[in-house]
């Protein structure tokens, strides 16, 4: 209740300040002409006071790995990002941008111990694989190339938790045998992750049209920081790095 609770909390203060960003009018000078700030300079030469609605996908690389006191010998993995989202724009200027994305997290790690006469090498990695709901607020600055600049908020619901790998058991005087790791780990792992992100990137338009859609492309990076541990009763926290690119479509007014 309290992690629903904090969500809600986020969200309202993010559309909170969208809107009083989205609410300030055009500065008027003395003789009633407008003075056009270069975040404001285009929507007052083409297009009337008001968001421009956006609808965008994405794809791309995560790198990810896990922070905090237990997390120990771990490495990065690379996985798979991508989803859907919608923005309310002031273009160029400022934005707020609410998504649906399914992203892979996880760590890599290499242990070994010994039990019995044995030594045991496990050699795997974790892979989180969650819905993540992300909501950020941004400007955009710039004529032709536009450059975003964003923060916000996300939580995410966990859908599946595997560990794979291998496991070496060497023992004196028998060899060494090595044998596959495919543990389903969905019940050891809280079912949802609450963080901040922040990113930055660039748009290019492909098509440029008076009446109807227009197309953008756009590359994009980010950094999400989970506040939430992973785990009940170990204190490590997602940290997760995106490379993605995508399409935008401006919607007609």
């Amino acid at each position: 209740m309290k992690r629903f609770a904090l969500t809600v909390i986020t969200s309202i203060i993010l559309i909170s300040l969208f809107t009083v960003v989205h609410a300030l009018p055009p500065y008027p000078t003395s003789k009633g002409k407008l003075i056009l700030t270069p975040l404001s300079r285009n929507i007052f030469l083409k297009k009337r006071w008001g968001p421009e609605i956006i609808v965008g996908s994405q794809i791309g690389l995560s790198a990810s790995n896990i922070k905090g006191l237990d997390a120990e010998d771990t490495k990065m993995i690379m996985a798979t990002a991508g989803g859907l989202f919608v923005r309310l724009q002031n273009n160029p200027g400022s934005y707020f941008q609410l998504g649906v994305n399914y992203s892979s997290k996880g760590y890599n790690k290499k242990s070994t111990y010994e039990k019995g006469a044995s030594t045991i090498t496990d050699d795997y990695a974790i892979s989180l694989n969650y819905i993540e709901i992300p909501a950020n607020i941004g400007i955009s600055f710039g004529e032709i190339l536009l450059y975003n600049i964003d923060a916000g908020a996300y939580i995410s619901f966990l859908n599946s938790a595997n560990q794979k790998g291998k496991r070496t058991e060497e023992t004196e005087g028998f060899g060494t045998v090595s044998h596959d790791i495919n543990v389903n780990l969905k019940e050891d792992f809280n079912n949802t992750d609450f963080g901040f992100l922040f990113g930055g990137g660039v748009q290019y338009p492909i098509t440029d049209k008076r009446r109807g859609t227009n197309i953008s492309v756009f590359a994009n990076t980010a950094m999400y920081f989970s506040m939430l541990k992973l785990m009940p009763n170990a204190d490590i926290k997602n940290r997760n790095y995106r490379l993605t690119l995508g399409v935008l479509f401006h919607l007609d007014k």
